[in-house]
């Protein structure tokens, strides 16, 4: 074994350069030490010092970054504002990948001072990406925007790339749909200049999922269909998310023979790929679950059921109580449609059964009783068509307990949501 792991390392160029990298950089910060030992001069020491902690925060090593900033800055003079304000980032950044939010705070603002007051406008461009990366991590997106909207296109392809899909997300939250297309459509223009398909592909999933909320379906389409020109450099497995994406907005669109092609080339793929591991049943159940939808639209109920059994096996298989609670909703759900009203009844009680003891399991109580209530829904529906009444209203009476429950947990939420915002508006202040 270890004689392989050798030979993978020597046999692919890509992990020899990185692992020569980190030794490179060990070196180099090695060197650096030495420097600052030996060097007698402020001015050489303060500028090998930030080399060093400029190396270290590459590293994620930032209490040494803060020693180390923090010494240089107290060798520099004040006649050197740039090296004060590089200082200051420096310690900020530090602080940041400390999560010391409000010292990282107080150091960008420094240099900002400093970078305005001698009107160095490279200096100012890096207070205002420092300063958007700090709220950004802080989740004060606000002033993230603000500073991000601040930054000169002539920072780095990577860092402009970055900060377009930030500003795209920090849109998308504010619900601002055309303006997170526009700015994720600017990520995606640099990754493609710099050849970068795993953030090409990133970048399309994000663009196709923006697309979809903002009703351009068509647009989603392509965004997807690109992603799939792209699959001699992905996994197999990973062209299962665009085929079924593509699958869905076709039948979103009730182009429902398109839908079926598009969603069988994604269970094709995730058949061949299908092993033990939970995620990857999932995936595939969903996939049968999709068909099977399709099929009912199609009007081809025993090939819908065949697929419905098939997911209720792999869900049972994975002993996913839950999630064969759930198939046994929608074959209730189909039985309905079709007027099999006792078989749907089965089904929804079968589905009570199995979510009934999960209502008090912490891990799963919320799931389960989204459950029970649709499952309830179906059996006052079923019960409603077979005028059986009594039944009927039990149900009945049960579905709107449950819906209530839902409603509470939802304000609950939401209360905690608003008491987090507050709590940000006090970290602004």
């Amino acid at each position: 074994m270890r004689n392989f792991f050798l030979h993978i390392i020597f046999a692919n160029p890509l992990v020899w350069l990185m692992l020569l990298g980190g030794t490179m950089q060990a070196q180099t910060k090695d060197a650096l030490r030495q420097q600052i030992k030996t060097t007698t001069d402020r001015t050489k020491k303060c500028q090998l010092l930030l080399q060093l902690a400029t190396l270290e925060l590459k590293q994620n090593q930032a209490d040494n970054a803060l020693l180390h900033a923090q010494r240089g800055l107290t060798l520099v003079t004040k006649q050197k504002p740039i090296v004060q304000a590089k200082a200051l980032l420096l310690m900020g950044r530090a602080y940041m990948q400390k999560q010391q939010y409000p010292n990282a705070l107080e150091h960008h603002l420094q240099a900002q001072i400093i970078a305005k007051n001698i009107q160095n406008t490279y200096l100012i461009n890096e207070a205002n990406q420092a300063l958007g990366d700090l709220y950004y991590h802080w989740q004060i997106y606000d002033k993230a925007l603000s500073y991000y909207l601040l930054v000169k296109s002539n920072v780095a392809p990577t860092q402009a790339a970055t900060n377009a899909q930030r500003v795209s997300l920090i849109y998308s939250q504010y619900n601002k749909k055309t303006e997170a297309i526009r700015w994720a459509t600017k990520a995606l223009q640099i990754y493609k200049s710099l050849d970068n398909t795993p953030e090409i592909i990133t970048t399309l999933r994000k663009l196709s999922a923006l697309s979809q909320r903002n009703g351009q379906n068509k647009q989603a389409i392509a965004y997807n269909e690109a992603i799939i020109q792209y699959k001699d450099k992905m996994e197999p497995i990973a062209l299962v998310e665009p085929y079924n994406n593509i699958g869905f907005l076709y039948k979103q669109q009730k182009q429902y023979d398109t839908a079926l092609d598009y969603y069988n080339q994604a269970l094709k793929i995730s058949k061949q790929t299908l092993g033990n591991d939970a995620e990857g049943s999932k995936r595939h159940i969903k996939l049968l679950t999709n068909i099977a939808v399709i099929l009912i639209h199609l009007d081809q109920p025993k090939e819908a059921k065949i697929n419905y059994y098939k997911a209720i096996d792999l869900a049972k298989e994975q002993k996913d109580a839950l999630l064969t609670a759930d198939l046994y909703n929608h074959l209730a759900a189909y039985q309905y449609i079709y007027n099999k009203n006792f078989s749907a009844i089965d089904y929804a009680q079968e589905a009570v059964n199995i979510a009934t003891p999960l209502v008090n399991d912490a891990k799963h109580s919320t799931n389960a009783h989204k459950l029970l209530t649709t499952s309830y829904q179906l059996l006052a529906n079923a019960y409603q068509k077979e005028e059986n009444y009594p039944q009927a209203k039990k149900y009945l009476q049960l579905y709107n307990q449950a819906v209530t429950t839902q409603q509470q947990a939802q304000q609950q939420k939401k209360t905690a949501i608003v008491a987090k915002q507050n709590e940000y508006s006090t970290k602004r202040k």
